[in-house]
């Protein structure tokens, strides 16, 4: 249990904290900006090895989306990329 909590505290409350801090200075300096969230395949395809990753990427998706709603009127945007490789 430590692990997944470990997982989840360093990919989405790491991101999170990113998302927030990165938008403030947008916001106070004037000038917009875009905030870029990138998350791997695992994001969109959970894996039974990757447990707690996978369902640390998936929350860095639902928070890139969601932030990316609020803060668009804010000034600054976010945009969300899952990357995943080919086989």
């Amino acid at each position: 249990m430590e692990e997944f909590r470990k997982t989840l505290a360093v990919n989405v409350e790491g991101t999170f904290l990113c998302y927030k801090y990165a938008a403030l200075q947008m916001i106070k300096q004037g000038k917009g900006g875009r905030i870029i969230g990138a998350c791997s395949s695992a994001g969109k395809q959970g894996s039974p090895i990757l447990g707690a990753y996978s369902t640390s990427k998936f929350a860095v998706r639902g928070l890139t989306q969601s932030a990316g709603e609020l803060i668009h009127c804010a000034l600054a945007s976010i945009l969300t990329f899952c990357y995943h490789s080919k086989h």
